[in-house]
């Protein structure tokens, strides 16, 4: 320990001696390791934290497999009744199941109607999970999940602190959902926001109570078999294992199949482990790989950051050979030496570090604010003692890494010749230049990689932003409202949509009003099958994203459709009538005009006339291939829910207050959802592109801010060791115009290589990042161009500084002595 204080003590002094060289090093670390911190805690909150559950190794979350429908689907209420049937008979693999479903209510607790997230939960929910409530009670009760009996809810604790002010006098007080009496029954336990990452709800209800929750197409799922609409987890034996738990699983399905084969033929059920199902499958991929390219550019800073600053300790140990030299001299051990220039670079790291928190949170705020528009803004991405541990952990490895070289080389020192004061013999000499060129080619082959990225990344985020979408993009405002959550009746609900429709058209400023069952790039609709009449198809239906629509809708949103849209006259009792786009009517016929023919809809018994072709358009992002959808009438078949959609004269933006007063004064009881104009809409589509675009590009700066300072610090060094030959070459008739040469060629090689080298592996790893992008080709010119541009800019001025100083060197005076 008197040693290691020492050694502390010598370092301190030592730093303190050399403020420049200790600010430089210091700052570069704070910057990598800032970074670095700043991602792992979102990827410790994404895919490291757990789940605050009991015995987390033992639950699984269920899925559907279905070969008509790729993809992870959930499970069907008879079919998850039909598991619990099988689990309460004795299974010797499954212990218990529950599940759960998310929706959105509104709820009155006092005051005005509030849109809240929920999930609808069996009454095991808490304790299959082994989550204890922290005030009050939870869902289970003496009925079970008996229909209609003990209608509770369960507060989330952080949204009990924001709306109840954490007042534990709230437990027993009634409030409303849609329409609704619910006790509020209890809290749950501080930190537990359920088992979905970024899906944190507001409260959780009782499954038993839907039929008084839900109505429309959600209330009827619930009873068929077909609907699936249930996240499904299950509580497994302690010592079984996934294969056992999906051969029982197995055998359900199959009797599911054998009873039930219209609905369950090919069906099976797979399993996921319930950390890794917190994201959902179709979903997780895309967040893993995104991840990883973040995880792997701040990397490459990191790297970069050691490499500065084992050139500037380098460049210092040159300086202090004499120091090493006596010291060796006198008996001090090799390792002894190490061990004191390694305490020097580890202290550098720890200091390094305690600059980078406050970086850390800096960056992490900024990366929260361009955040999925799906994510909830409380959710908990802090600096905890993981984070800490991690900073920690990376400091440690870095210190060692950017010090372990120059320490070694250290050791080496030519006790002779550098107690003469003399230069080093010309081979030695080489060797250092030579490491320290390295480590700026290693600079500048990272720095690229990063570059060609961002430029990749803002290449695809034009080609998006640019794309049409197929529908207007401007002067349209949107506002949901959901009557079905009030238990409005179906022809109270067609009464408030046709009032809707026309107050909202005599506002000022709107030119046309529609309405729709769901908004632009929301999911693409309602998913339906569909059949077309009288055509050979033998295969199975096409699955298709659907949307019912009033007649001013393809007018709202700039639609064109050939033949005919919809009119008023449609309703409830004339013949089905639907608009398909061009890609279905392309699909299902090629050869002539789709207009006049029939189509069978999955939930409708009668087949629907096609009546026009709506132009295509996007309908889930706006990177999206063309794909089948079709339009049907919405006064034919009124869904419970809309959106209002006003296309304005001006600003939409001006029509806000108007719009919302026009809700509340015709349904005071409804909040409105999501009120936005259609620019808004856009601007949150392509997120993660976006997300990748602006931090690709900043950490890509700071690369090159970093590769920069190091080229310029390798070839100043050059210039001071090289002061004597520049002398030389100057006394014996050489140019300013020949040394500027001199130094710039040396240092724009380094560059060079380095860009070669970098652009090579951008070649390789573009591979991986292609599902993120949508450039015509992954080897893209203009990116690969204009970041070898703009290194080459940057590189040229951090060799020129040195290199103009080199022309100023004065024979005379770096002579005279010699």
């Amino acid at each position: 320990m008197e040693r290691l204080w020492h050694d502390l003590r010598f370092t301190l002094r030592s730093l303190i001696r050399t403020p420049v060289f200790t600010i430089a090093a210091i700052l570069s670390l704070a910057l990598g390791i800032g970074v670095n911190t700043a991602i792992f805690s979102f990827v410790d909150a994404m895919f490291l934290r757990g789940v605050p559950v009991e015995d987390p190794s033992t639950l699984r979350t269920i899925y559907t497999k279905d070969p008509k429908v790729p993809g992870w689907w959930p499970v069907s209420y008879p079919n998850y009744e039909d598991l619990l049937t099988r689990v309460e008979g004795g299974d010797d693999t499954v212990v218990d199941a529950l599940a759960y479903r998310i929706a959105a209510f509104s709820m009155i607790a006092e005051g005005e109607p509030e849109r809240v997230q929920a999930e609808m939960v069996t009454a095991n929910y808490f304790s299959v999970l082994g989550v204890p409530i922290a005030e009050g009670r939870g869902l289970d009760g003496e009925g079970g999940d008996v229909l209609g009996t003990e209608p509770l809810i369960v507060l989330r604790h952080a949204y009990w602190q924001q709306r109840f002010g954490g007042d534990p006098g709230v437990i027993g007080r009634s409030v409303s959902l849609n329409g609704q009496p619910f006790t509020i029954a209890g809290v749950a336990p501080e930190g537990f926001s359920g088992v979905r990452f970024a899906a944190e709800p507001d409260l959780w209800v009782p499954m038993r109570m839907r039929r008084e929750l839900l109505s429309g197409r959600m209330a009827q799922g619930f009873g068929m078999r077909q609907a699936m609409l249930l996240s499904v987890v299950v509580r497994a034996q302690p010592n079984a294992s996934p294969a056992q738990i999906e051969t029982t699983l197995a055998r359900l399905s199959a009797d599911l199949e054998r009873d039930h084969p219209d609905t369950n033929r090919g069906r099976t059920f797979e399993t996921i482990a319930l950390l890794e199902s917190s994201i959902h499958p179709r979903f997780r991929g895309g967040y893993v790989r995104g991840g990883q390219v973040l995880t792997a550019v701040v990397g490459f800073i990191l790297l970069i950051a050691c490499a500065n600053v084992a050139n500037l300790l380098l460049a210092r140990a040159v300086s202090r050979r004499k120091e090493f030299a006596i010291r060796l001299a006198i008996g001090v051990g090799g390792g002894r030496l190490v061990r004191q220039l390694l305490t020097e670079s580890l202290v550098l790291a720890f200091l390094g570090a305690l600059v980078a928190l406050p970086l850390a949170v800096v960056t992490r705020n900024l990366l929260w604010g361009y955040r999925p528009p799906s994510f909830p803004s409380d959710l908990a991405i802090g600096l905890d003692w993981r984070i800490l541990g991690f900073t920690l952990l990376i400091a440690t490895v870095t210190g060692v890494l950017f010090g372990l070289v120059p320490a070694l080389q250290a050791v080496r020192t030519d006790m002779v010749t550098a107690l003469k004061e003399e230069a080093p013999p010309r081979a030695g000499g080489r060797r250092r230049p030579t490491l320290r060129a390295i480590l700026v080619v290693l600079q500048v082959a990272l720095s690229t990689v990063t570059l060609i990225g961002a430029g990749l990344f803002l290449r695809s985020l034009s080609v998006i932003e640019n794309r049409d979408p197929g529908f207007e993009t401007e002067r349209l405002l949107m506002v949901g409202v959901d009557p079905g959550a009030q238990r409005y009746t179906p022809d109270r609900i067609r009464n408030l949509y046709d009032t809707l429709e026309r107050e909202a058209g005599a506002l000022a400023g709107v030119e046309v009003v529609g309405l729709a069952e769901k908004g632009p790039l929301a999911g693409g609709g309602f998913l339906r099958r569909v059949q077309p009449v009288g055509l050979d198809d033998s295969g199975d239906p096409l699955v298709l994203g659907s949307n019912r629509v009033t007649p001013g809708y393809f007018e709202a949103f700039g639609i064109q459709v050939e033949g005919q849209a919809f009119t008023d006259a449609d309703r409830a009792d004339t013949r089905p009538v639907a608009v398909v786009n061009r890609t279905l009517a392309e699909r299902f016929w090629p050869d002539k005009s789709a207009i006049g023919s029939q189509i069978r809809l999955s939930g409708s018994q009668e087949p629907f006339e096609i009546i026009g072709i709506a132009r295509d358009a996007k309908y889930v992002s706006l990177g999206e291939q063309p794909q089948p959808y079709v339009y049907t009438a919405l006064r034919q078949d009124v869904p419970t829910e809309a959106v209002l959609y006003v296309r304005t004269a001006g600003d939409p933006a001006a029509l806000r207050g108007p719009v919302e007063s026009l809700l509340r004064r015709e349904a005071s009881d409804l909040p409105p959802i999501d009120l936005r104009t259609i620019g808004e809409v856009l601007e949150a589509a392509p997120w993660g592109l976006r997300m990748g675009a602006v931090f690709l590009s900043l950490f890509g700066a700071l690369a090159l801010i970093l590769t920069s300072l190091g080229i310029y610090g390798v070839m100043a060094y050059g210039v001071s060791q090289r002061q004597r030959e520049i002398a030389t070459r100057v006394a014996l008739g050489a140019t300013p115009g020949s040394i500027l040469n001199l130094v710039v060629r040396g240092g724009l090689a380094l560059v060079v290589i380095g860009l070669v080298i970098g652009t090579v592996v951008a070649v390789f790893l573009t591979r991986s990042i292609s599902r993120f992008l949508f450039v015509e080709q992954l080897i893209d010119p203009p990116s690969f161009i204009a970041a070898s541009v703009i290194f080459l800019l940057v590189a040229l001025i951090a060799t020129v500084v040195p290199g103009v100083r080199a022309m100023r060197t004065s024979p005379a005076l770096v002579l005279k002595d010699r």
